[in-house]
């Protein structure tokens, strides 16, 4: 399915420990596409406390930023408060640089992680929060990784969905905004 490195997006978030360290195959595969410099500057920075966010240069990944951002500390299982924390900060952070969109995957899943619906919960939470302070990023792309996840995410984001949203490359991805200018009539906020 798709990769958020695929969407177009011009901002990535991708989820670390508080360690700086991949927890997913999806980071680890970003981390290693943005390149040994991005990931030396990680590594020299130290911890980022679990919900925290972070930004570098995308290095080798197309996209303008890297927004690193933490869901879980070593050796602690992931939580729904702490993937929604850390979601609506990686939010701010690209809305404070402006950017018109983004593209992550599904925060918390994986090995010591949260299931595909508990994490589209703390999502959408974040999604909704951060809605009221800011309309940037105007489109949020949440890369999948099955038709399940692809099922669970649409049903937890309802009425912001945006089904085959403009610059996403692969059936795995779906976007959300924060408008209904061009919604389905019968199901507002769901692209046509």
């Amino acid at each position: 399915m798709g990769s958020p490195a695929e969407t177009g997006a011009r901002g990535i978030l991708r989820p670390v420990s508080d360690s700086l360290q991949p927890v997913s195959s999806t980071s680890r595969d970003l981390g290693h596409s943005a390149g040994a410099q991005v990931l030396d500057r990680l590594a020299g920075l130290g911890e980022l406390p679990p919900g925290g966010a972070l930004v570098t240069p995308p290095g080798r990944l197309p996209c303008d930023f890297l927004i690193h951002v933490s869901v879980m500390g070593q050796g602690e299982a992931v939580d729904q408060r702490t993937v929604e924390q850390a979601f609506l900060n990686g939010l701010r952070r690209a809305a404070a640089l402006g950017l018109e969109s983004v593209a992550t995957s599904p925060l918390g899943c994986g090995a010591r992680g949260l299931d595909a619906e508990s994490a589209a919960v703390a999502m959408e939470k974040a999604v909704q929060t951060h809605r009221l302070a800011s309309s940037l990023p105007a489109r949020i792309v949440i890369a999948v990784s099955s038709d399940y996840e692809l099922d669970v995410f649409q049903r937890a984001f309802g009425a912001l969905l945006v089904v085959g949203a403009p610059g996403a490359r692969g059936a795995g991805s779906f976007g959300v905004e924060g408008t209904s200018e061009g919604a389905s009539p019968t199901h507002p906020g769901v692209r046509t």
